[in-house]
């Protein structure tokens, strides 16, 4: 098949190219100033015009774009996106009910919630790990210096201060501070049910409408309370976790180990950590992640069930993954055999203790996950499931 590939800025670009063309399939990158536009002139007619040079058959893009969707229908080619940003608002566009449209999604609680919403086109998948990638690069020299570590954390700590809660938290608006303050509190206590949304009721979205408004698409079933609670509570929940149980990490081993958090942010501090600059994602990542004896994840609060990209990038590296509980973990590995997961501070210190402690054992386990990402979840086979609803 020829294949439109949209060629914006995602992780897994080269790879996937790569893994579509060993199966088989000619790739051809595609990419138009205005894909991220709703709708867009220029983008359809750069769309139709490579369609007909390049002859497609069917068009691919991490994440989904509504412009990118209309084009597809119109010329009957079947568009598959593979979701692995959360939220990601442009899913809830109507557009996504179009026959020619084939979502997966890499969260088996959204995947749910959009079936059962009447989207049969919409399917559950857990990301791919790039194991190959893992066995071509581990050798590559690099800085062991910035690579090598007892514990580290890569991401971001969503802590700065235009962040869309800080801007709503400047307004003053006590009883709402205490209110949405007490659901963030409550969700931190529940993994793989997110009641944030369902939380914010008429009043509450009055409020916050009238403090920080945002607005509605029209061509979106995008709620308000969908808006606020996954761009403005689950990123500051998620938030106020990274930096508590960081914090708990660096009290409980700064002195005695070498931890360091990989992060944009150049004000980033946390006790005990070294903080580091960006750990590039097709360079140093790789390595961080191979050669830290535990790497942590403490997930976006709003993915419900999903195993982020991260944790596939540390499974399939060969490195030791102890994070938050997600149910499709549960689903696709088993904890303590191929990763190990943490409940709260207290948890997460004694296991990160014991792990540091007995090498063999955490050795073991980071193998097993490596081989079963290998086995069950590598490029070939996940593309293998996906292009197979095509042959």
């Amino acid at each position: 098949m020829n294949i439109l590939f949209l060629d914006w800025k995602c992780f897994l670009r080269d790879d996937t190219i790569e893994t579509l063309e060993e199966l088989g399939h000619k790739v051809f990158p595609f990419i138009e100033e205005t894909y991220e536009d709703r709708v867009s002139s220029s983008f359809r007619k750069s769309f139709d015009l490579f369609c007909d040079d390049k002859k497609i058959d069917l068009a691919f893009s991490y994440n989904y774009f509504p412009s990118l969707a209309e084009g597809c229908k119109e010329r009957n080619i079947p568009y598959i996106s593979f979701l692995y940003d959360s939220p990601f608002v442009k899913l809830f566009s109507f557009t996504l009910m179009y026959e020619t449209n084939r979502a997966y999604v890499f969260d088996s609680g959204l995947a749910e919630k959009l079936r059962l919403g009447g989207l049969k086109n919409v399917r559950y998948l857990c990301l791919p790990g790039n194991t190959k990638k893992t066995e071509r690069l581990k050798d590559k020299p690099h800085d062991k210096k910035f690579t090598k570590s007892d514990i580290s954390f890569i991401g971001a700590l969503y802590n700065e201060k235009h962040n869309f809660y800080e801007r709503l938290h400047a307004e003053k608006d006590p009883y709402l501070e205490g209110y949405l303050s007490g659901i963030m509190d409550a969700q931190s206590k529940v993994y793989g049910m997110n009641f944030l949304e369902d939380a914010l009721n008429e009043g509450i979205i009055k409020r916050l409408q009238d403090l920080l408004p945002v607005h509605e698409f029209k061509d979106s079933i995008a709620s308000l309370p969908y808006i606020y609670a996954n761009y403005f509570l689950a990123r500051k929940l998620t938030s106020m976790e990274r930096i508590k149980f960081l914090s708990a990490l660096g009290k409980a081993f700064g002195k005695s180990h070498d931890l360091k958090l990989y992060t944009l942010s150049p004000s980033a501090q946390i006790p005990g950590f070294s903080v580091k600059g960006v750990a590039g994602y097709d360079t140093d990542m790789l390595h961080v992640f191979r050669e830290s004896k535990i790497n942590i994840n403490i997930s976006l609060r709003s993915i419900t069930n999903g195993i982020p990209l991260r944790c596939m990038d540390i499974l399939a590296s060969g490195g030791f993954l102890l994070t938050n509980y997600q149910n499709d973990l549960e689903r696709e590995y088993v904890a303590g055999e191929d990763y190990v997961w943490f409940e709260n501070e207290e948890d997460l210190v004694r296991k990160a203790d014991h792990y540091l402690s007995h090498e063999d054992e955490r050795k073991r386990i980071a193998e097993s996950g490596f081989k079963k990402t290998a086995e069950l979840h590598s490029m070939k086979k996940t593309f293998e499931k996906i292009m197979s609803e095509f042959s």
